[in-house]
């Protein structure tokens, strides 16, 4: 993680910011809960935002949505949300 927090530093001076949270998961120390749920955000985002499109861009209907499809077993919201 040492090696990840250099390459996160460097990037952020070659962009000219910081982040402060990257600067926390630095400080306090990085470890593999903190990367799977960054991945995961990642790997779900783009479909929490295809059932937002499909919901016509209104709040209290993707809501209702997201609501429903967390009552489905994981296999079927990884499947219609998270890429594989």
């Amino acid at each position: 993680f040492a090696r990840l927090a250099q390459h996160i530093r460097a990037l952020e001076r070659r962009l000219g910011f910081q982040s402060p949270v990257y600067d926390k998961w630095i400080a306090q120390g990085m470890n593999n809960a903190d990367l799977v749920s960054v991945g995961t955000y990642y790997n779900c985002l783009p479909g929490f935002e295809r059932l937002l499109d499909k919901e016509g861009g209104s709040l209290p209907r993707f809501y209702a949505a997201a609501r429903r499809l967390a009552h489905e077993p994981k296999a079927e919201r990884d499947r219609q949300l998270c890429k594989s």
